[in-house]
């Protein structure tokens, strides 16, 4: 569940069961990062300052009796 964009998990509820004809077994969202202040330092443990940004991506998914992966985009 969304409390950010309800309406927007509506959509992409609404389009995986266009697609595949049945509901999605989840679905989630992933914003997008932006890094500031020496960003590319974290890895080394260095200082950098991160936030979620509004872009995102969304991703619907069920399981399949053959266990198999198709991704539309």
């Amino acid at each position: 569940m969304s409390i950010i964009q309800p309406s927007k998990q509506a959509q992409v509820q609404h389009i995986f069961r266009e697609l595949v004809g049945r509901d999605p077994a989840v679905v989630v969202r992933a914003p997008g990062v932006v890094h500031l202040l020496g960003g590319e330092l974290e890895p080394s443990e260095g200082w950098t300052l991160a936030g979620a940004i509004e872009p995102a991506v969304w991703l619907a998914a069920a399981p399949t009796a053959d266990n198999r992966v198709t991704v539309r985009a």
